[in-house]
This record gives structure tokens, C-alpha cells and sequence, in this order.
């Protein structure tokens, strides 16, 4: 059966007053539409390239539609694996990819390394614009990255609201 509520008191009152909305996707012509025209925000990964090119296009949907492309958050995700030791995160990578049945996690080149060079890789993508940084964690989840991501969120210098490791 159907049900109807007129005046239905709802308590306790939500956080937000609206729910932001997030829209992940790379396609040229229906999902950067949608982004440009509904979206507080946007999630995408792949190479730096392409994420340039799809953030000229999601600009260029703005501009079709007069909406301030600043207005919508980029966001991205990254295959993340934190070391001192290179070969041990490289080797770290490699049991996670083996655990899942993959040679690798697609969708984003990883960042493997220490902090210092998973923010060097980083960078590219904060300086076009991806201020919130995704580390995909697959399982098993790799406690040591768990629990140094905040050092790659401090040697990235924290610019803007995001890159904070969500």
C-alpha cells in the first residue's frame, strides 16, 4: 500500500540543509552535462591528461549553461600504498593485487612510494584542480597506509578545502 504524510514533523532536523551531489564519471557528453548542470561536485580518475582534457569539457558545459565552473569540487582516487622503502611498497602493491586476482587496480595509476613521492605524484592533480585526494583502499587493507596518509596530506601543503585523504 501507498502511504501520504502532509505536514509530517521530522526530528531532529538534518545536518544539511540540502544534500550535496556528487557525480563520478568521465563522459564527454552526458555525464560532464549533468555535472555541469546539477553537480556540487565531481569524481573522475585517470591519467593526468585525460583529467585535464574532461575538466575543459566540464568547463566548456559550464560555459554553455553559464554556471561558474569553480563552483563544482573536483575530486579523484588513487590506488595508494605508503613506505619508507619503495621496494617494500612496490612489493606491498603487489600482495594487495594478488589478493584481489588482479595485476592491478585500474582506473588511476597507483602511488606507491613514501608520503614525500605520493605527494609529488599527487601534485599534478591538485594543480589542475582536484583539491580532494580518494585513497582507494582495497582489501586487505594495508594498516601502515592507513595510518601515515595524514603525511601525505601535510607534505602536499593542505591548499584549498580538500586534499584531505577522504
Amino acid at each position: 500500500p501507498a502511504y501520504r504524510l502532509e505536514d509530517a514533523a521530522i526530528f531532529p532536523l538534518p545536518l544539511q540543509r540540502r544534500m550535496p551531489i556528487l557525480v563520478g564519471g568521465l563522459g564527454l557528453r552526458k555525464t560532464l552535462r549533468v555535472v555541469a548542470k546539477h553537480a556540487d561536485a565531481w569524481n573522475a580518475s585517470g591519467t593526468l591528461d585525460l583529467m585535464i582534457e574532461r575538466d575543459a569539457a566540464l568547463r566548456a558545459h559550464c560555459a554553455e549553461i553559464g554556471r561558474d565552473p569553480d563552483e563544482i569540487e573536483r575530486t579523484t582516487s588513487f590506488p595508494i600504498v605508503l613506505r619508507d622503502d619503495p621496494a617494500e611498497a612496490e612489493r606491498a602493491y603487489a600482495a594487495i593485487c594478488a589478493h584481489n586476482g588482479v595485476d592491478a587496480i585500474v582506473g588511476a595509476p597507483p602511488v606507491i612510494g613514501t608520503p614525500v613521492t605520493a605527494a609529488g605524484q599527487l601534485r599534478p592533480y591538485v594543480d589542475a584542480g582536484f583539491t580532494t585526494i580518494i585513497a582507494r583502499l582495497p582489501a586487505p587493507y594495508d594498516a601502515e597506509t592507513i595510518a601515515r596518509i595524514g603525511e601525505v596530506r601535510a607534505a602536499l601543503g593542505s591548499p584549498g578545502h580538500g586534499t584531505s585523504g577522504r
